[in-house]
């Protein structure tokens, strides 16, 4: 029997370093976070692979790579645009989400009254 411990969304958050973090495309969707460590691993140590899934569980064809080191990030980087299982791979440094612009406040008229008004 195997017991999974799943972490609140802000320790979640806090375990992914954008600073060391590369993310891949393209990818073959096939491959597994253990195929992802397999080719990625040769830069250097990973820390963690996220590979992202569908609710069904498939890959998406992408996922986040992070590494203990900057310079095996950089190497890894390297690997833009070369073909991995028969696929052209995207690399790049992972951003964090694009902070989305604040709504303006609503300037709403008052409300209607509910009785009605008089007839001038």
């Amino acid at each position: 029997m195997s017991v999974q411990h799943t972490l609140p969304k802000t320790e979640k958050k806090r375990q992914y370093d954008d600073v060391l973090t590369i993310f891949a495309s393209n990818l073959a969707f096939e491959m597994t976070e253990d195929d992802i460590r397999e080719v990625f691993g040769a830069m250097g140590p990973i820390k963690s692979v996220r590979l992202i899934r569908d609710r069904s569980q498939r890959s998406k064809g992408f996922a986040y790579i992070q590494y203990h080191d900057p310079e095996d990030l950089l190497r890894a980087l390297a690997l833009n645009q070369t073909t991995v299982r028969g696929r052209i791979i995207n690399v790049a440094r992972s951003r964090p989400p694009a902070k989305t612009a604040t709504p303006p406040p609503s300037y709403a008229l008052p409300p209607k009254p509910k009785w009605p008004r008089p007839i001038c």
